[in-house]
């Protein structure tokens, strides 16, 4: 049962038909006959209210399957078509693929068809079928007025050139010819890059209803608009951010292992709190889908039907997406006050309740009071700050992002950032999969002297990051300013101290890198464990060498017996800091070996030291005892166990495991 369910989930055949990831929706008119027609198609009628039967209209959304004639079958959606419910025709309209517009033959085009294939044109919505009603009841001649007007109302929409089918819902005539058109639209949709791109993305169904089911809890349906959800799954609840588990999956009523982009879907979910899941919210892949309180958009403005009233910035509108909706402020760009009818720009939408939103969705905007279509457009980006300007180089972004650019808008979101950016942060910028930008920045920083993004070096355990070379001119530029100005006295600074006085919103791991291209500039160099100026770091390399000598003559006298630190630096008259940087210098030039915090040698005392042990420990039968090494060494216990416990250390010895008093050499 497991295999045959996963089966019809990917379009396999089974005695229903070929279960396929599309969705037809109705639009058209109130009372131009949309239930009747998809009863008539399906055998199911849509109207599943007592409201809807008592009046004789559709006032939520109805939903059938619908079998065509090649045997696929696909999820139909019924809209109202009355004005007081447009909200519910966008809620609707948000998940179909191919449109079903309904215009009744004895009526002609209205104004709700009219709003409806504004509403499928702003939704992004590019495959219709016209189906013309109720031809039972007109003559020929005017059945062939008709379809010459909705053909001509469609010339100047996306939906120029749709095929009209005249059809009576009564007496059965045209239907077999509408399900055949429907068909080829439905072959159209699935050969669309648009149904590519939606099973590639993280998992989304925007939630149309939520119910509870005796012994199983909470149901949520609609129509999985992106990737897959299967049994088991984790998921999130947008925008309350509450997670949840999948425990069933069915889509059309039957179960299912996997529901995909396209399906009407069912998912049993637990676990979440209770009122987290609602009508309007959205369940997502953990992560993919944040809920924000404002977007830059691209808006095409309207204005009411019959009315050529402008948008004026900041005006409050309604503004819907997929299933939700909230209460919005548009603000126009740049110190435009307003945008005319028919015009469209790029604006920001202010959102009063946070929606769960993805680059490129679409939205429709409708007025405030009456509620009333007036707009609608693209979201492009969701991660912005509140702006009421646009940098050219903002604009730029936002274009490319418009128009599928996707490998311009990573160059150019970082070329354009403050600071080194990962993938995966541009990713959840641009809302991408990590992995295509990737694959653009790379593209971008392989160009040479040409690319606009630098790869920064790899340093370990640090993910790859990219900077705008512009902008990495500058940070570099002060980093070194900043050292410039350290005081005569101060021979340099640690790195996060230099991070935090040129740029502090750098984090550290990217900030190490900048460093490593300063350094390699010439810019920036390092002094021991701190940074300085390339002119500073030289003097003091000169004063160190002379200093090193100093210390490693001191030592060398010595032999096995050199001072302690303490000592040392009273010898020498130093700072102890002074001669502890001196003794490291010594330690990583192969001059001296460390042998504990206060404890140095001479390499060569340190090297006669071990040929001495190796020896007494080979002449005493392979083992000696602390006290015979210290004598053969012709040191004091003050020098001799610290010695020998960092031969020990080192690998060169080791305790006896038969008598721990004694010690042997390690082989190998």
């Amino acid at each position: 049962m497991a295999n045959e369910t996963s089966a019809r989930a990917d379009g396999a055949q089974d005695g229903r038909g070929i279960e396929t990831p599309v969705v037809v929706g109705t639009a058209g008119h109130v009372d131009h006959g949309k239930s009747a027609l998809v009863m008539r198609l399906t055998g199911v009628d849509p109207d599943r209210l007592p409201q809807e039967k008592e009046r004789g209209i559709t006032i939520d959304l109805g939903f059938a399957e619908l079998r065509l004639p090649s045997g696929r079958v696909v999820g139909l959606v019924d809209v109202p078509g009355h004005g007081h419910y447009v909200r519910a025709m966008v809620s609707g309209a948000t998940g179909v693929d191919v449109a079903l517009l309904v215009v009744a033959a004895d009526d002609g085009v209205m104004p709700q068809t009219r709003e409806h294939v504004r509403i499928l044109e702003l939704l992004g919505v590019r495959h219709m079928v016209v189906a013309l009603t109720k031809v039972d009841l007109v003559d020929e001649d005017w059945l062939e007025l008709v379809c010459a007007d909705v053909e001509e109302y469609l010339a100047s929409t996306a939906f120029a050139g749709a095929p009209v089918i005249a059809v009576s819902s009564r007496t059965g005539v045209g239907i077999d010819r509408l399900a055949a058109e429907l068909d080829r639209q439905v072959d159209a949709f699935l050969s669309s890059d648009v149904s590519r791109r939606r099973r590639e993305q993280p998992a989304r169904l925007p939630v149309d209803r939520v119910f509870t089911v005796a012994g199983a809890g909470t149901v949520v349906t609609g129509t999985t608009s992106a990737g897959a959800f299967a049994p088991g799954d984790e998921v999130e609840v947008s925008p309350a951010g509450a997670r949840a588990r999948v425990r069933g999956v069915q889509v059309h009523g039957h179960p299912v292992d996997r529901a995909v982009a396209g399906q009407r879907t069912a998912l049993n979910v637990v676990g979440a709190p209770d009122g987290a899941i609602v009508r309007g919210c959205t369940i997502a892949a953990p992560g993919s889908l944040h809920a924000r309180d404002r977007f830059d958009a691209r808006l095409t403005w309207l204005g009411r039907d019959g009315v050529s009233e402008a948008l004026k910035s900041g005006q409050r509108v309604h503004v819907c997406t997929k299933t939700s909706q909230s209460v919005a402020r548009v603000l126009l760009f740049d110190g435009a006050q307003e945008l005319q009818a028919g015009q469209e720009a790029l604006v920001q939408v202010r959102l009063d309740e946070p929606l769960a939103l993805r680059s490129h969705d679409p939205f429709v905007v409708m007025s405030y009071s009456p509620v009333e279509l007036v707009g609608g457009g693209e979201v492009l980006l969701t991660r912005v700050p509140r702006r009421s300007a646009l940098a050219d180089a903002d604009r730029r972004l936002l274009e490319a992002v418009r128009h599928g650019d996707h490998d311009e808008a990573c160059s150019l979101l970082v070329a354009d950032a403050r600071a080194p950016m990962s993938a995966a942060e541009v990713a959840d910028a641009l809302d991408l999969p990590v992995d295509a930008c990737a694959r653009a920045l790379e593209g971008d920083a392989s160009r040479g002297e040409e690319a606009r993004v630098v790869r920064l070096p790899a340093r370990p355990g640090m993910e790859a990051r990219y900077v705008g070379r512009q902008t990495l001119d500058e940070l570099v530029e002060r980093m070194a300013g900043s050292l410039a100005g350290l005081p005569k006295g101060d021979w340099g600074v640690p790195a996060l101290t230099l991070r935090d006085s040129a740029c502090p919103w750098v984090g550290d791991e990217p900030f190490a890198a900048l460093v490593d291209v300063a350094s390699a500039r010439g810019r920036v160099a390092r002094y021991d464990t701190a940074l300085t100026t390339p002119e500073r770091a030289q003097e003091l390399r000169r004063r160190s060498g002379d200093l090193l000598d100093r210390v490693g003559s001191a030592l060398s006298e010595r032999g096995l017996a050199a001072p302690m630190v303490d000592e040392l630096a009273a010898q020498l008259e130093l700072p102890v800091a002074d001669l502890q940087r001196a003794l490291r210098g010594l330690a990583s030039q192969g001059r001296a070996e460390q042998i504990d915090k206060t404890y140095y040698l001479d390499s060569r005392a340190a090297e006669q030291a071990r040929e001495v042990v190796r020896r007494t420990i080979e002449q005493g039968g392979g083992s000696a005892t602390a006290s015979e090494l210290r004598s053969a060494l012709g040191i004091s216990r003050k020098y001799a166990m610290p010695l020998l416990e960092h031969l020990d250390q080192a690998g060169f010895t080791a305790r006896d495991a038969a008598d721990p008093n004694r010690r042997i050499l390690r082989r190998g």
